[in-house]
C-alpha cells in the first residue's frame, strides 16, 4: 500500500489502499484456509505498526493503481 505506518491519523487512508489493491488483485488475508478481505477493524487494530515499506504520496499511488488496472485490463483482452 506504499505506507509504512498506520497512525491514528492516516489509517483510513491505509485501509482504503488495500481495498483499492484487493478490488484489483483479490484477497490477501488467509484465515484458517480461506480467504477474506482486509476490514476496517483490521486496520484500525494494528494502529501503531512500523515497517520498512516504501511510501509513495496519494498521487502517485494513483498513478500506480491506473498502471495496475491497465494490465489487468489488458491481461484480460489477451485471453
Amino acid at each position: 500500500v506504499a505506507m509504512n505506518e498506520i497512525t491514528e491519523d492516516n489509517w483510513k487512508e491505509f485501509y482504503t489502499r488495500c481495498y483499492m489493491i484487493e478490488t484489483i488483485h483479490g484477497t490477501w488475508l488467509n484465515q484458517n484456509g480461506k480467504r477474506r478481505p482486509i476490514t476496517p477493524e483490521d486496520v484500525k487494530d494494528h494502529i501503531g505498526l512500523h515497517t520498512n515499506a516504501s511510501t509513495l504520496t496519494k498521487a502517485k499511488f494513483k498513478a500506480d493503481i491506473d498502471l495496475r488496472l491497465r494490465y489487468a485490463a489488458d491481461a484480460m483482452m489477451r485471453r
